[in-house]
């Protein structure tokens, strides 16, 4: 009795999955476009809270 493994499928990238991703996370920008103003303050708090400038400034 032999073992025998099927040859694996050549992988691909169809176009379709591509443009469906890009209109995903399109749709998804546009629903968080509101909140980006709020999310870009937590970022800069966050960044400020960890640099060595804000430590000094605040006598920590």
């Amino acid at each position: 009795m032999t073992d025998s493994v099927t040859q694996p499928t050549p992988w691909h990238n169809p176009p379709e999955m591509s443009a469906f991703g890009i209109i995903i996370a399109a749709g998804i920008a546009l629903v968080l476009l509101p909140l980006w103003p709020f999310i870009a303050v937590l970022f800069i708090w966050g960044r400020m809270k960890q640099s060595d400038a804000l430590q000094n400034v605040l006598g920590e």
